[in-house]
């Protein structure tokens, strides 16, 4: 599956979810629904790729090192 950075106007979507509105999804499998946006990367996880953007590599390193000293590793 590819997942791709959303522009937040996917129709049928779980607005409370989307993080215009505060919720934390911001991916979407709809190409048209992609948000254009300069410095993406595509990040391979498991069968998926995650189109991510630098924040949000950087929010995804941030949770893998918080899970990594809870775990006592």
């Amino acid at each position: 599956m590819i997942l791709y950075l959303c522009d937040g106007k996917v129709e049928n979507c779980k607005k409370d979810e989307c993080y215009r509105n505060g919720g934390k999804c911001r991916h979407t499998t709809q190409r048209k629904n992609r948000k254009k946006a300069d410095g993406t990367q595509m990040i391979i996880v498991g069968k998926d790729n995650w189109e991510m953007d630098s924040e949000g590599i950087k929010e995804l390193i941030n949770d893998l090192i918080k899970e990594r000293n809870e775990g006592g590793c």
